[in-house]
């Protein structure tokens, strides 16, 4: 997976939840703007690996489907190399 595969999937997930950012954000403890730079392709925000398990639960999703075919190390290393 790449940094722009997890924002459209994190994105097309939200809408089909019909949440809105700031909503989905109150359900996995943070705000609108952390949200928006998820799912902002150019953004290069990519949340921790604790927070997409939250965000693939809220979103009643499983994590795959966030994060594509991603391997637990790519996984890992993705959201150490953003924090």
């Amino acid at each position: 997976m790449d940094r722009k595969e997890f924002a459209i999937n994190l994105r097309v997930a939200r809408v089909r939840k019909r949440l809105t950012q700031t909503a989905l954000g109150k359900l996995v403890g943070c705000n609108q703007v952390q949200i928006s730079g998820y799912e902002n392709i150019d953004s290069g925000v990519t949340p921790s690996k604790g927070r997409i398990e939250s965000l693939a639960k809220a979103l009643d999703v499983e994590v795959v489907e966030l994060t594509g075919d991603m391997e637990e190390e790519e996984l890992l290393e993705l959201t150490t190399s953003n924090s």
